[in-house]
């Protein structure tokens, strides 16, 4: 007995039109959250580093400055 004829996902192609896609709105959603949070921290957004869930301050000397994901969803609702 087989089982019933489906188009689904068409394998490969599926993965690689929604791994693009992925790839896209990843790369959107770091460059929006390193913009919130250079704001906060009141640097340049090239001046964030994501790194291990927080966002730090490059070249921080010793203070370790970072907003954590909630923090930086908390702040970004009082932009609005």
């Amino acid at each position: 007995m087989g089982s019933p004829y489906s188009v689904g996902t068409w394998g490969s192609c599926g993965g690689s039109l929604s791994g693009g896609a992925v790839h896209v709105v990843s790369s959107q959603m770091t460059h929006k959250l390193n913009a919130i949070a250079a704001h906060f921290l009141q640097a340049s957004p090239d001046d964030i580093e994501p790194r291990d869930d927080l966002a730090f301050l490059r070249n921080d000397t010793g203070h370790n400055t970072s907003l954590n994901p909630s923090d930086i969803r908390e702040l970004s609702s009082e932009l609005r």
